[in-house]
């Protein structure tokens, strides 16, 4: 939480290009990552 709460504070210092790869590399990363069973 606060290594996230961190990358949050940053965000507002990254260019457009720079959100946008790290949002498909999150989302990407998502699938795999964090897959959650809702079985």
């Amino acid at each position: 939480w606060r290594h996230l709460k961190y990358r949050w504070r940053c965000f507002a210092t990254w260019t457009k290009k720079t959100i946008d790869a790290e949002l498909a590399d999150l989302l990407a990363g998502y699938g795999i990552k964090y897959q959650v069973s809702f079985s």
